[in-house]
């Protein structure tokens, strides 16, 4: 089995820090790339251009709601649509790390495909902070990789102890998330407490639902400023901020850069 290495065209761009390594891909369009191996465990977000992967038994469809844990020596394949290229963002963890983590859980011993619209917004998160490429650069790297990891672990734990009526929460949020939503309609939609709503759903997410759907406005905002199609006023409304301030100051925790930054980023790499 051939071990290949992550950098293998020109665009490819690698960093590494204290406990992680950051690779960046980009793949041409119906390429395909035969059963191999990479020596370190890794998790692989794809940022644009979906493809598919063997993961496990079988073939999975990978796109931007993808997390895929790839084990160090774990064989797998790729295949490429003939319609786009692929970027993908790959951090590997490095063997003390690693160590570190399998002391405290097995989430990255065996190859997964996970899906959430959490890892959207994760992604970018990691691709932006690793071109920032200031003194704290390394450090928010790796916050946000541990955070992943805790939560992904978590949500694993989680599966089977949450209730039926999460589902209908959640797909309540995801379809109106640019709207005022008030804790009593959750609560009328699960049939329960509207206090239970909120700590059942902090319990098995890890976070609130009001972040939730901070994070879900900011995801929807970093596509449509990529689009370029909206001002930074309109892109604010349509998102459901109450103004453009407002909307400055939340992608702004989340991104550490503005939203006319991030635009002038992700449409200089075009």
């Amino acid at each position: 089995m051939t071990c290949l290495p992550l950098t293998r065209f020109p665009p490819d761009r690698q960093i590494t820090y204290h406990a992680v390594r950051l690779t960046t891909t980009w793949r041409p369009a119906g390429l395909s790339v035969p059963r191999h191996t990479h020596d370190l465990t890794s998790l692989a977000f794809c940022l644009d251009g979906p493809f598919e992967e063997t993961i496990g038994a079988g073939w999975h469809h990978v796109d931007t709601t993808s997390l895929v844990i790839r084990p160090g020596g774990g064989p797998h394949a790729n295949r490429y649509p003939p319609c786009r290229p692929s970027r993908t963002l790959i951090i590997e963890i490095l063997p003390r790390a690693l160590d570190e983590i399998r002391s405290e859980t097995g989430v990255l011993d065996a190859p997964g495909h996970l899906e959430s619209a959490d890892f959207v917004l994760a992604g970018r998160r990691l691709d932006v902070e690793s071109r920032i490429a200031d003194s704290v650069s390394g450090l928010a790297v790796e916050a946000l990789v541990f955070d992943l990891i805790v939560s992904t672990t978590r949500a694993g734990r989680d599966v089977n102890g949450t209730p039926r009526w999460l589902a209908r929460v959640q797909e309540y949020l995801d379809s109106r998330f640019t709207e005022t939503i008030r804790l009593s309609e959750l609560a009328r939609i699960a049939g329960v407490h509207a206090s239970h709503v909120a700590r059942v759903f902090r319990r098995t997410r890890g976070h609130t639902i009001g972040e939730y759907l901070r994070r879900r406005r900011v995801e929807h905002a970093a596509t449509l400023l990529k689009e370029g199609s909206l001002s930074l006023a309109e892109t604010a409304v349509t998102c459901g901020f109450h103004d453009q301030s407002h909307f400055t100051r939340v992608f702004k925790t989340f991104f550490r850069i503005s939203p006319g930054q991030y635009a002038s980023l992700v449409r200089r790499r075009r």
